[in-house]
């Protein structure tokens, strides 16, 4: 259905409010995630300023719960597919060292979608990861990032 809405002028922006809503004021996991989800599905750009503050808020808080881990991966993955011009590694940079799994496997998972010298050596670092399921997600972006600049499609960032 947001696919679908997308395409509809003044629907789409109804959605975003109530999606950010839903985001901002309830306080179940669950609901939060599939809020940060359907922003993501929606493409609605007003959406990425919310989205990165919380991921602000979560990486200056530094301690995450571990229930929060879905939460996080989805505001990874929804800024990565909000960031239109590519240009938001920095904000995702401090995840790529985090403690949970999932967490580390979607920042390797979404910088597969950057080009330039930070997103390749966050990578490569991610390469070196403990777990053999991050280092191949890791593996795989950098081939994504490598088959793109041989296409001649990477962006500078």
């Amino acid at each position: 259905a947001l696919g679908y809405l997308r395409g509809m002028e003044g629907y789409a922006a109804a959605a975003a409010d109530a999606l950010v809503r839903s985001f901002l004021e309830d306080g179940d996991w669950l609901v939060r995630v599939s809020a940060v989800s359907a922003m993501s599905l929606l493409k609605d750009q007003r959406c990425l300023g919310y989205l990165r503050k919380e991921l602000r808020a979560v990486r200056e808080k530094g301690v995450m719960d571990p229930n929060e881990t879905f939460l996080v991966n989805a505001l990874v993955g929804g800024v990565a597919e909000l960031d239109e011009k590519k240009e938001l590694v920095d904000e995702i940079e401090w995840f790529a060292g985090h403690k949970e799994v999932m967490v580390r496997y979607t920042v390797a998972e979404v910088l597969g979608m950057y080009d330039g010298d930070k997103a390749v050596g966050l990578l490569r670092a991610l390469c070196d990861d403990p777990k053999d399921g991050v280092k191949r997600r890791a593996t795989a972006a950098l081939d994504e990032v490598a088959r793109r600049e041989m296409e001649g499609g990477a962006r500078n960032n």
